[in-house]
């Protein structure tokens, strides 16, 4: 497994930090985790997932899959905040696509950062 999740229970947040290479099936497992965690289903916790440590190889149609994943958990997801870490250009690029995609389609806010900063207080 190349990531790990984690709860912060005082900024209310999840927070997901993958390491190494990033494939669809591999986010779609850190994504079956992620929707076992309570704090996250049930209560008003949103996710920080750091990719600084992490080589993403997502075509873009990847990416639109993603998104119906999403449209399937929108209960869940609606109304929640996502922060992505990305510090490749590439990635950021299709990255900013697929942000409006899940914007308009699951109400799911996803913003692209490029420091832990940043990322963490537009969370909280």
């Amino acid at each position: 497994m190349g990531y790990t999740i984690s709860v912060d229970n005082i900024n209310k947040i999840i927070i997901y930090n993958h390491n190494g290479y990033v494939n669809l099936a591999e986010i779609g497992r850190a994504w079956d985790d992620i929707l076992n965690i309570r704090e996250f289903v049930e209560e008003d916790y949103n996710l920080l997932s750091d990719y600084r440590s992490a080589e993403l190889d997502l075509s873009i149609k990847e990416f639109s899959l993603i998104t119906v994943f999403f449209i399937k958990y929108k209960s869940i997801l609606e109304k929640k905040k996502q922060s992505l870490i990305i510090t490749d250009p590439l990635t950021t690029a299709k990255s900013i696509l697929f942000e409006e995609e899940v914007k308009s389609k699951v109400k799911f806010q996803i913003k692209i950062f490029s420091t832990y900063e940043s990322a963490l207080n537009w969370l909280i």
